[in-house]
């Protein structure tokens, strides 16, 4: 792949993430279940970490990590691009290794990056705050529950670049 094709690439999924970063700010953050939102981040790492090739999946998720933990406040400095930088290793992991890149994959990766975002969120508040376990997973789970229902867009947005750029 060309350095101009490569480029076009990447400013296709910046812009896709671009898009699913105004829905979170302006539609999904103000969609409560029980005071608890959906979160399209963790889904955008996970999409692109099984799309991609390992080395951009895994540069993908810091730089969107950072991002996040420049604009989002978060219950621990760095939060965010620890637990994408993890997520993205994981979903690769699973995506060489487990099960075949593809929907079904990217709804698999999109479930753990959701849910290791909110286990360390909820070790942190835990030990931080000391907020109570019961409470705490269960709006991880309802969040996940929440956050899922995204990864289909995702993956159709994020699959549509990958096969308009793939490699000859």
């Amino acid at each position: 792949m060309s350095r101009h094709d490569l480029f076009y690439k990447w400013l296709f999924y910046a812009a896709a993430s671009l898009l699913f970063i105004a829905l979170q700010s302006l539609v999904f953050n103000r969609i409560l279940v029980q005071q608890t939102h959906p979160f399209v981040f963790p889904i955008l790492v996970a999409a692109a970490a099984s799309l991609e090739p390992p080395r951009e999946g895994f540069i993908f998720a810091l730089v969107l990590g950072v991002l996040c933990d420049l604009t989002i406040p978060g219950v621990w400095p760095c939060l965010y691009t620890v637990t994408f930088a993890l997520a993205a290793l994981l979903c690769i992991l699973i995506a060489e290794k487990l099960i075949v890149p593809g929907f079904w994959c990217c709804i698999v990766c999109g479930a753990v990056s959701i849910a290791l975002c909110d286990t360390f969120n909820v070790v942190i508040l835990h030990y931080r705050c000391g907020a109570a376990y019961p409470d705490a997973l269960t709006r991880a789970g309802l969040e996940l529950m929440l956050s899922i229902l995204l990864a289909p867009f995702v993956y159709l947005l994020f699959r549509r670049i990958n096969l308009r750029t793939v490699q000859d």
